[in-house]
């Protein structure tokens, strides 16, 4: 949320990022058809009034940019009717998937498969070999994930961020990020590119990011996939668990 738009601002000023509270959310502009440009944690420990809706919706009306609310099945539970009589549909389903950091220095993982894969945390002269390797994972064709590079410069520019590359004989492979906040370690941004795909990036990139965690002193580490993908898969081997779903619910102006 806030901490995205406040490195777009730096990186593209004419682009008007911004980011706000309302109702509990983290309601944040990135762009037209940005996936940060969304509301998080709306109505999370706060109720929510037709009165914040307005609010929240006049914010991206002004913008011409779609109302994306990504929502916890822990928000106010009055807000299943509010959306349906203001015409909002359900966009996506995400898992969100945790385990605990035990503090044994790796002893409670299970043993990395050998592989050709090796990673690293990203040095100061790596970013930019970071960011397009994780867009073309994420994008796969290299015209659109140079269209969408400011998504990935935005997360690898926050100070809670920390980014790792996994390759193969010396060549990108993949990436991921660790973003941590009160002990807990968010993994995020991951992806592999598609030729190197099914040679074990994702359990690599896991595994070190598990071990660094644990190393700056987390308790938890947490993820979130799209139900039933191998990025779930990946992570469940990994001693990852589903603690709750969240739905994503979008509203397009005419």
């Amino acid at each position: 949320g806030r901490e995205n738009t406040e490195v777009l601002r730096r990186l593209n000023p004419d682009l008007g990022a911004d980011c706000k509270m309302i109702a509990g959310a983290s309601v944040a502009f990135a762009g037209v058809g940005s996936p940060l440009s969304q509301a998080l944690g709306l109505g999370l420990g706060v109720g929510v009034t037709a009165e914040d809706l307005y609010e929240l919706e006049d914010f991206y009306r002004y913008r011409r940019c779609p109302v994306v609310l990504d929502l916890s099945p822990y928000a106010d539970p009055g807000l299943k009717d509010m959306l349906a009589d203001r015409g909002y549909r359900i966009l996506e389903f995400n898992n969100v998937l945790l385990r605990e950091l035990d503090g044994t220095n790796g002893a409670d993982l299970d043993e990395l498969p050998a592989s050709e894969v090796s990673v690293a945390q990203v040095g100061v002269n790596e970013g930019e070999t970071w960011v397009m390797t994780v867009a073309r994972g994420f994008f796969e064709d290299d015209e659109a994930a140079r269209e969408n590079l400011d998504i990935f410069i935005a997360m690898m520019g926050r100070r809670s961020t920390h980014c790792f590359l996994a390759t193969v004989d010396g060549e990108p492979a993949g990436g991921g990020l660790v973003c941590v906040h009160e002990g807990v370690a968010g993994f995020y941004g991951t992806s592999t590119i598609p030729e190197f795909r099914a040679r074990g990036s994702q359990a690599a990139l896991i595994h070190a990011r598990l071990e660094y965690a644990r190393a700056l002193g987390c308790d938890l580490a947490l993820s979130v996939t799209l139900p039933g993908t191998s990025s779930q898969r990946n992570l469940e081997r990994r001693g990852f668990r589903t603690v709750y779903t969240k739905v994503q619910m979008i509203r397009t102006w005419e």
